[in-house]
């Protein structure tokens, strides 16, 4: 068995494991010019500081919607040799 579309498959057959993807209504205002703004990218940056000055807001404040973001499955963040690679979920 398999998520349903739009879910990563993890390798978890068993559909209560499956990560829980909450809907765009749910993200604010920031968090939906993060995700535009990763679209537009070609689906991935590096360093949220960077991210937080392309969209002119604090860098705490962006962190902040980052890992909110992660959190619900709309992004992934890795370490970089620059600072964190954000990526769309896939």
């Amino acid at each position: 068995m398999s998520p349903p579309d739009g879910l990563p498959d993890t390798g978890r057959t068993d559909p209560r494991l499956w990560p829980e993807r909450r809907t765009i209504g749910e993200a604010t205002s920031l968090g939906r010019e993060i995700l535009d703004l990763l679209r537009l990218t070609g689906g991935r940056t590096e360093g949220v500081r960077r991210l937080a000055n392309q969209l002119g807001r604090a860098r705490s404040t962006v962190s902040d919607e980052v890992h909110r973001l992660v959190g619900a499955g709309w992004i992934t963040s890795t370490r970089g040799p620059r600072g964190s690679v954000l990526a769309l979920a896939p």
